[in-house]
């Protein structure tokens, strides 16, 4: 066999897969390396990866899953121990589903048929009781007319009802993982999920993988490294750096207002604005807090990604880190304006406002269906975008905000009621701000009774009064 015959499919510290012709077809042959000795000696007293991929193909056939044709399983044995493993499948002309989604040339029809398939095979296997557990974007090939499932080493049938609703919860967790940075899949996946689950399980499910989000942050993810699809990343780099130790701007970026506790500044680029967030110390216990939790804008970093997992529209981060004591994010301008600004404004024709004010209602009763609590819910900080048939918001200064895993307290409740009813009041007529609320009570998913309702208005009423007086 020559080597031009030979194709490397992968190549790492986990498995090296080839492709070699096979008579008048090719096969696939991965051999799995041990990460380290200490799994080596493991692995070597028990069933290897290539054994339960070899069993795990041969079950998903016999059950109907569409997944590889097993062809051979090799083991290099020394004695009782396993020393190395082969599995051989028949090979699969098709596509690395991170390939397909990410083409460029794809349509939105193309894209939305296609991520409908790869829902209901992963729907099948959880159907049939099968955990596959590792559900990222390079496990399965797309096909002209199946999705293929080509991972199988972990792959599960758990006994147990409470154990198996777990993985299946850990398979959509790590599948919609994969796709953090694809918005557009991203979405057409929520949005078929949300049409084949149910608005109840949806829901659900994304408190589960906002929650996975949040545990895959970490301060070295992207601290200091700027988005290289950004030409003029390199030269803002060090404009943000100068501002951050001096506090002076540089040529060509402009003060935005902002609260006494943030340098905000914006700066005009050939690829669209850009902004940067300085956060200054609110006090000298700003140093000890960072002792036992993230910075302030690392916080604001790690919760967005958790909207942004969730569903949730939030800024785009170009990158962000801390100098001495300050903390920074450097993010891309949203083509929206302030809530604030656009009520100022008027908002367009009546019926045209009744129904954006409608959506703002139901976006923040999803926020809080799935479990988030905005830090500071004022309408200043939630941006709106006018598309042709749906309007669309961002949630900013996600400093404070918190995603409660079990029933939202009924205060936090009050707090963003009163925060958007606060800049809402002298903006809105009484029958405007009742909308907002009736629209907020349909999609929180908590069914007030006349009673309940009477007595949470009359209290975000209050407390607004309060907040007003005080100011």
């Amino acid at each position: 066999m020559n080597s031009a015959d030979t194709v490397a499919m992968k190549d790492d510290a986990a498995a090296k897969v080839v492709a070699v012709p096979f008579k008048t077809s090719r096969l696939v042959i991965k051999q799995y390396n041990p990460k380290s000795w200490q799994k080596a000696i493991s692995r070597s007293v028990r069933k290897s990866k290539a054994k339960k991929s070899w069993d795990n193909a041969h079950y998903l056939s016999l059950v109907g899953c569409k997944t590889v044709n097993p062809v051979a399983l090799i083991q290099d044995r020394i004695g009782f121990f396993v020393v190395r493993s082969f599995f051989v499948c028949e090979y699969i002309p098709g596509l690395e589903a991170d390939k397909y989604f990410n083409a460029p040339d794809k349509k939105a029809d193309e894209l939305y048929a296609t991520a409908k398939k790869v829902v209901e095979s992963l729907l099948a296997f959880h159907l049939c009781g099968i955990s596959i557990r590792d559900t990222r974007d390079t496990n399965f090939l797309i096909t002209s007319q199946n999705v293929y499932w080509v991972d199988l080493d972990a792959v599960q049938v758990p006994k147990l009802q409470i154990i198996a609703k777990r993985q299946r919860i850990k398979d959509w967790q790590i599948f919609f993982y994969s796709w953090r940075h694809n918005e557009r899949v991203l979405r057409i996946f929520w949005d078929l999920v949300h049409r084949r689950l149910g608005d109840q399980f949806c829901h659900k499910l994304r408190r589960a993988v906002a929650t996975y989000y949040g545990k895959k942050f970490s301060l070295s993810s992207c601290s200091g490294n700027p988005d290289k699809g950004f030409p003029y990343a390199q030269e803002i780099v060090k404009e943000v750096e100068a501002i951050v130790n001096s506090g002076m701007l540089p040529p060509g970026w402009k003060k935005v207002q902002s609260a006494r506790t943030a340098v905000v500044a914006r700066r005009q680029t050939p690829e669209g604005g850009v902004y940067c967030k300085v956060f200054l110390p609110r006090d000298r216990r700003e140093g000890l807090k960072r002792l036992v939790r993230l910075g302030r804008g690392a916080r604001a970093v790690k919760n967005e990604k958790m909207l942004y997992g969730a569903g949730f529209r939030v800024q785009e981060h170009l990158f962000w880190g801390r100098q001495g004591s300050r903390d920074y994010i450097v993010s891309r301008e949203i083509k929206g304006v302030k809530m604030v600004s656009w009520l100022e404004g008027k908002g367009g024709a009546p019926k045209r406002r009744r129904e954006i004010l409608k959506h703002l209602g139901e976006e923040v009763g999803k926020l809080h269906r799935t479990g988030f609590v905005h830090g500071d819910l004022r309408l200043s900080n939630i941006l709106i975008r006018e598309d042709a048939e749906k309007p669309v918001f961002y949630f900013l200064d996600n400093e404070r905000t918190h995603l409660h895993r079990r029933r939202i307290p009924r205060r936090e409740i009050v707090k963003n009621l009163r925060q958007i009813n606060t800049d809402a009041v002298s903006r809105l007529s009484r029958t405007d701000r009742l909308r907002i609320f009736q629209a907020y009570h349909a999609a929180c998913g908590t069914r007030y009774t006349n009673t309940q309702i009477r007595r949470l208005l009359a209290e975000v009423e209050k407390r607004t009064a309060q907040r007003l007086a005080a100011d």
